[in-house]
């Protein structure tokens, strides 16, 4: 037993064999306004109690699970859509809104999907501009790249602005410092010439001298 699928065990494919060579058969009724033939396709696929070991309703029966996507690519996909790309039946399962619900196997939902309730398909509707998405998704990334990108471009600022000021008071400690020691320089000139000009008195004074 699988410990990730435990409802995959309730299901048996003992009468499957007897269902490959049939076809299905078209929905009583259906008209132009009836759902699209893929939502009808799917949802009888999904019903019928003969493919429960490859894909069936969930518990609920709010949602549907492929418990064995390979069986369901070789054998169903072929008997109900002429084809046996798995990826092309999700891509058109994403067109009509269904969204996956569990990482640990392949469930799906929507709204208008239910078991015993056929007739909820009309309401599924396929998805319109659907090409649009990604510009839309490269518009808002762009917005948010741009948004981000001024942020960065104020944080800069502001730093660039505290290092100028800070370099400021640095070259006004400087200033101060270098205007200091040209005072100091002055005085010490100024000492000095005075203790020249007494020394060159001196040297006049015979007395001193003596």
């Amino acid at each position: 037993m699988n410990p990730y699928f435990p409802l995959k065990e309730e299901f048996h494919c003992s009468n499957y064999s007897q269902y490959e060579d049939e076809t299905p058969q078209p929905m009583e009724g259906l008209n132009d306004s009836g759902p699209p033939p893929f939502l009808y396709k799917t949802f009888n696929m999904v019903d019928d109690p003969s493919t429960n070991c490859v894909v069936s309703w969930s518990r609920g029966g709010s949602s549907f699970v492929v418990w064995d996507t390979h069986s369901l690519s070789s054998n169903l996909l072929p008997r109900f859509f002429k084809h046996n790309n798995f990826s092309s039946f999700v891509r058109q399962l994403n067109t009509y809104g269904f969204r996956k619900i569990d990482s640990e196997k392949w469930e799906s939902e929507n709204e208008g999907f239910i078991k015993g309730q056929k007739h909820l398909l009309n309401s599924i509707k396929r998805r319109k501009n659907t090409s649009q998405t990604p510009v839309v998704i490269q518009q808002s990334l762009g917005s948010c790249v741009e948004d981000g990108e001024v942020d960065r471009l104020r944080r800069d600022r502001r730093v660039l602005l505290m290092e100028l000021v800070k370099l400021r008071q640095q070259q006004h400690s400087t200033r101060a410092y270098i205007k200091a020691m040209e005072r100091r320089l002055q005085g010490t000139e100024k000492k000095q010439q005075q203790m020249m000009s007494f020394l060159a008195s001196a040297m006049q004074n015979p007395a001193f001298l003596n």
